[in-house]
């Protein structure tokens, strides 16, 4: 993506007037849309939803080329993904299903060690895998000269990772390509750890165990108001469950750590560029499908785990929950449908209205686990309205 292109992608919402500043703009626009399109207390029936977007098809469907251009480069970029018998990911470079091919694995030292312990202690394995961590994965310009010169996959994992941490995946700025050296070259989508023979994964080393001090307990919070001013069990993600009493605190026995070259995601100048992202993109979905995970409540950042933490910051979080709602929407994949918007869909209503609370139920956690300012900045950096426009069908801005 050229530089015009990448610029026009970030570009903010325009007032059309002289007289409301674009923040203030956003503030009132995105508070009606989303108290229009769904209430938190979920009131309104579909017919008031109809009336205020439009509703027009029973099976909601979106034409990806009717997406805002940011998001519709970042899904088009994205390749079809899998999870094979022997738990590695493999993704397809054509519209071929032949052509899948698994990315590069190289195992971190920890994996190794807990798949050997696993063999015949079965603390060290786990029971079901719940959720997806994202981390930024950076370091000092020293520290990256002196371990990871080349900036090569192989770098990144055996030096970087070191003897002290590991996650199950690493994703890099270049784009997956089974014909080069994936190993010694800058990552693009790299397997760090994998599971037994048997296929059940085993103990990672990608978060802390959580704890019970005020700041650590402050996103969940978050999450167990949301939930219920969404009539949702306070037990619906994995945030909640660690924090239980009597349940398992250890997020390294239930959730995937996927590590993301870079730092300080929450400054546009270093987030990701769509290229990046449609990577992390494919992977999640891959995840996603295979162990039934559900981004609405179990896509979470490394800092909603531990408080000492700063990534990978909000936003890409949020991002990729709306990224891959969106991927249901447009590539029509019932089995990514159901996981998905499976927990919103009230059957006594359609499924348009399940995707509508989706949506809100996101962003609505977005707004009140962020700083109210950076929120509204960055809904209108990535055409917010706009984007539920072309979901909803009908024109905000």
């Amino acid at each position: 993506m050229n530089p015009e292109t990448q610029e026009a992608c970030w570009e903010g919402v325009s007032t059309g007037g002289e007289d409301i500043s674009r923040r203030d703009f956003l503030k009132m626009s995105t508070t009606a849309l989303l108290g229009s399109l769904l209430p938190t207390k979920l009131t309104n029936t579909l017919s008031n939803l109809e009336e205020e977007i439009g509703f027009e098809k029973e099976t909601h469907e979106v034409n990806i080329d009717e997406l805002p251009v940011y998001f519709r480069g970042i899904i088009n970029g994205a390749m079809e993904s899998r999870v094979n018998s022997a738990g590695v990911v493999e993704v397809c470079e054509s519209n071929n299903e032949i052509d899948f091919a698994p990315v590069p694995v190289i195992q971190t030292a920890i994996n190794k060690n807990y798949l050997y312990l696993a063999k015949a202690n079965p603390h060290y394995r786990c029971k079901e895998t719940k959720g997806i961590v994202f981390h930024s994965f950076g370091a000092s310009q020293h520290l990256l000269d002196t371990y990871m010169p080349h900036r090569s996959a192989k770098e990144y994992v055996e030096n970087g990772f070191a003897q002290a941490t590991s996650a199950m995946f690493l994703v890099g700025d270049e784009k997956f390509d089974s014909r080069k050296d994936l190993i010694n070259s800058v990552p693009s989508i790299v397997q760090c750890e994998l599971p037994s023979p048997e296929g059940c994964l085993v103990h990672s080393a990608h978060a802390r165990d959580v704890g019970w001090d005020l700041q650590n307990t402050l996103y969940l919070a978050r999450m167990n108001h949301v939930c219920n001013e969404f009539d949702l069990p306070n037990d619906i993600s994995v945030l909640q469950t660690l924090h239980k009493v009597g349940e398992n605190s250890a997020p390294n026995r239930s959730t995937i750590g996927i590590e993301i070259t870079g730092l300080n995601f929450d400054k546009k100048e270093d987030f990701p560029l769509p290229g990046k992202i449609s990577s992390v993109l494919t992977l999640a979905t891959a995840l996603t499908k295979r162990y039934k995970i559900s981004p609405a409540f179990n896509f979470l950042g490394h800092r909603e785990l531990d408080y000492r933490k700063s990534d990978p910051g909000r936003r890409l979080t949020y991002l990729m929950k709306v990224l891959v709602g969106l991927t249901c929407l447009t590539k029509k994949d019932k089995v990514l449908n159901e996981i998905v918007f499976g927990p919103f869909i009230d059957k006594t209503k359609t499924n348009d209205d399940g995707v509508a609370k989706y949506f809100n139920f996101i962003t609505t956690y977005f707004r009140e686990s962020s700083d109210a300012t950076e929120a509204e900045e960055y809904l209108s950096e990535i055409k917010y309205l706009e984007l539920m426009a072309t979901v909803f069908g009908k024109e905000f801005v």
